[in-house]
């Protein structure tokens, strides 16, 4: 009995675990186009895998026999439960409504992993593989052509701004869309010649293959000059391995092939260690700041609970490092990432689980007791989690739905269970076939494992109806305010819109499209109330609380202003370097802030609120950075607006503070004491002690 054979009812050789495949291939390919890093895209894929988890539940429930798993597998599922459960702990509510789909979405393929490992044949896999080749070489080739409308071709992107389209292809980005055709064309390739496939098809096999591999280079990423070298070099090595262990001698090819991995790692040794080239390279081609966010990641790693702080926490708490316009951004490195999302204790659960996996697949290839078509799935799993672990380091590949779930799936053939006799890996009869005692055979899963498996099931399926009920709310404000859009509703009409839907999907985007939207009278204490929804939601939102402090500002609120950027400024207030010009827009409310206490004859308090803003302004920043917009691109500043009004109410301020010096007048500084039992006092008060 080989680990083909079948067991009787079998969920992974059944109708149903063909229909739960198909399902789950189908809806890889359709994530392709959908799924984004906008949460509510989650909530047609959220009933499409409680569906496909609801029937897994009711196959087994059925008699339908799943293999005892083993204890990497059971690893797996624990990893998995840790970040689930970690993520239900975020700082924003959207995003961990969003890496929860990701989660759950990993939870599902990893099991669907499982199972294919099990099975016989290559066709679902091969002929998802090739659609995904095709889907993105058609979306590249009809992007390239002037007189195709991107509205047609291009990717929807549902946000409720109405539906758009970006021509990013079907993976969302061009660095993912780059990483997937290479990934798919090289295993096609590598498995025409692991598998000795022969005749017509293997010629078109090949030729779907080289067509991805081609139709990378065309994405605009560098990420493929990476990854087909590496995806190259790992499948010819696990080819010499597989040949290895089938008994059979090496062939010249092989030889060859091995004589030039070494050449080229001594190569890359020498020139890291001793050259510049390799490195001077790297940095050359730094053009999203990588090496300077990396930096910033890795100073709040130092303070990061062994927990970490929340998914999704990393941009917001480097969002002091971005000027007001930048949107924030991920890390760019999944690990240092997971780290200040997860802590410690998760990068380190990551790190073993990527460990014990490749331990597995190795053992499984090593295995006489492993049919050789299992053992081309081992190496087809292993050169695909080696692929996407290498482009983790330099992006956020595990924050796209279509990336992390192939992840997932790998993951899960090379944690498939398999016949082995208790020998070391080493051992010299591995290099003779037949010399073995017979193993012991698979057993199907049973007891206490088969009732944590269908509770866990039946938990996911829950959660996953749970994620849907939240994202309703988001998903069909889209398709409303698109509407509305087209039905050429008032300005006034879709703020308000916009507003009654923060209440349900608090979205920090809402409140940027309101702000952006031309004409119309704002009604600033509508948008007041949806800024603090969406602040309360995620207090590290750096950008939505200035926002705030700006309407309060318009509504001279200036005290309550004051409150909300003491609150949620870090520490003294970000410091005024690299990007970001945070203490410009402090220093502008307390030139307002004066201004209005001057109008008030509180002519003290006026004095040292514009001294303290006269400061800021020449400490923290060269007049020639003053911002134009508090919000992002498109919006407007709230002093005066323009350049030159700017300048001309800096300078009266300053006049002021000329003139009420000379009258004699005292500055009175109790307003920069704190403003509420264990608050912070005035932000940027540093600069004071530094001129003393």
């Amino acid at each position: 009995m080989n680990q083909s054979s079948p067991v009787r009812k079998r969920l992974a050789e059944s109708r149903i675990g063909v229909l739960l495949a198909a399902c789950l291939s189908l809806l890889w390919l359709v994530s392709m186009a959908v799924v984004d890093g906008h949460a509510s895209s989650f909530y047609p894929v959220s009933w499409v895998l409680a569906g496909v988890v609801a029937l897994a539940v009711c196959a087994q429930l059925l008699g339908y026999k799943v293999v005892s798993l083993s204890w990497t597998g059971w690893f797996g599922l624990l990893v998995g439960g840790y970040f689930a459960v970690r993520c239900a702990h975020s700082p924003s509510l959207v995003d961990s409504w969003f890496e929860s789909g990701l989660i759950f979405g990993a939870f599902v393929f990893y099991m669907a992993g499982l199972y294919a490992g099990q099975t016989r044949g290559f066709t679902l896999i091969l002929w998802t593989l090739a659609l995904a080749v095709i889907l993105n070489v058609a979306a590249l080739l009809l992007m390239s052509i002037t007189d195709a409308s991107v509205h047609l071709f291009g990717r929807p992107e549902y946000t409720l701004a109405g539906l758009n389209t970006r021509n990013v292809t079907l993976f969302v980005y061009k660095n993912f869309a780059g990483l997937m055709l290479a990934l798919c064309g090289v295993l096609m390739i590598w498995l025409v010649i692991w598998c000795h496939i022969k005749g017509v098809r293997a010629v078109l096999l090949a030729l779907c293959g080289v067509a991805g591999v081609v139709a990378s280079f065309f994405c605009g990423t560098r990420v493929v000059l990476l990854e087909i070298p590496l995806l190259c070099a790992i499948g010819s090595f696990l080819w010499i391995f597989l040949t290895l262990y089938k008994g059979n001698s090496l062939n010249a090819l092989q030889l060859m092939l091995g004589s030039a991995l070494l050449l080229l790692l001594a190569i890359f040794v020498v020139d890291c260690f001793l050259g510049q080239s390799m490195l001077e390279m790297a940095f050359g081609v730094d053009s999203h700041r990588r090496f300077m966010i990396w930096g910033e990641a890795w100073r709040i790693v130092g303070d990061a609970p062994p927990c970490g702080f929340g998914a999704s926490s990393a941009q917001w708490l480097m969002a002091p490092l971005h000027h007001e316009w930048a949107l924030p951004n991920y890390v760019h490195n999944d690990y240092l990432q997971a780290w200040v999302d997860y802590g410690i204790v998760g990068m380190t659960l990551m790190f073993l689980l990527l460990v014990a996996l490749a331990v597995q697949g190795v053992r499984a290839m090593a295995s006489d007791y492993v049919s050789d078509e299992c053992k081309v799935k081992a190496a087809m799993a292993l050169v695909g989690v080696v692929g996407i672990a290498a482009a983790a380091a330099t992006d956020f590949v595990w924050h796209n739905f279509a990336i992390v779930t192939f992840t997932a799936f790998c993951c899960g053939i090379l944690a498939t269970p398999f016949r082995h006799a208790p020998l070391r890996w080493f051992d010299s009869r591995n290099w003779a076939p037949g010399s073995k005692p017979q193993a012991p055979p698979l057993r199907a899963q049973t007891g206490v494992g088969k009732v944590v498996l269908l509770m866990g099931a039946l938990g996911l399926c829950l959660m996953l109806v749970q994620l849907g009920l939240n994202l309703r709310h988001g998903w069909n404000a889209q398709w409303q305010y698109d509407k509305m859009v087209r039905q050429n509703a008032t300005v006034d009409q879709r703020r308000a819109f916009l507003v009654k839907t923060a209440t349900e999907y608090p979205d920090s985007r809402l409140a940027d499209e309101y702000a952006l939207m031309g004409g119309g009278n704002m009604y600033w204490p509508a948008y007041e109330q949806m800024l603090k929804v969406v602040l309360e939601h995620n207090p590290l939102q750096i950008f939505t609380a200035a926002m705030l402090a700006d309407v309060l500002g318009r509504q001279q609120k200036f005290h309550e202003a004051e409150r909300v950027f003491r609150r949620y400024y870090p520490g003294d207030g970000p410091d005024n370097k690299l990007l970001n010009t945070w203490a410009v827009h402090y220093a502008t409310h307390l030139f307002a802030y004066g201004q209005q206490l001057m109008s008030e004859n509180h002519r003290e308090l006026a004095l040292s609120v514009l001294m303290h803003a006269d400061l800021v302004t020449k400490r923290g920043t060269r007049p020639a950075t003053f911002p134009g917009a508090l919000y992002r691109p498109g919006a407007q500043c709230w002093v005066n607006g323009g350049t030159i009004h700017r300048r001309k109410f800096i300078e009266n301020c300053r006049t002021d503070i000329v003139v009420l010096q000379s009258v004699g007048v005292r500055p009175d500084h109790s307003w920069k004491a704190p403003l509420e039992p264990g608050g912070k006092p005035a932000l940027y008060s540093r600069y004071m002690h530094e001129d003393n």
